[in-house]
């Protein structure tokens, strides 16, 4: 894995590998961590390039993405959220 001392937290490189056995090990384990839904499996050439969908999210719980449209309260403390699904 490779670290890089210019990173602080929040922020942090990811682990990567093309070892089926160890991105197995990596979803039963890491993803018990809070706010970690799964793995991403994507080619190794490939970047991210915003709106495109050519990766695939393996999650190890159901979950679903939302786009949310209005909060009522604060947003460090919200009362009601409106939230709009992809379909």
């Amino acid at each position: 894995m490779c670290t890089d001392p210019a990173l602080t937290a929040p922020w942090t490189l990811v682990p990567m590998t093309t070892d089926l056995a160890k991105a197995r090990e990596w979803l039963e384990t890491s993803t018990d961590v809070f706010g970690v839904e799964g793995i991403l499996i994507k080619p190794l050439n490939s970047r991210f390039m915003p709106s495109y969908r050519g990766w695939t999210k393996v999650r190890r719980r159901d979950t679903t993405e939302a786009i949310i449209a209005a909060v009522t309260g604060t947003l460090t403390r919200p009362g009601l959220l409106a939230l709009g699904r992809y379909d």
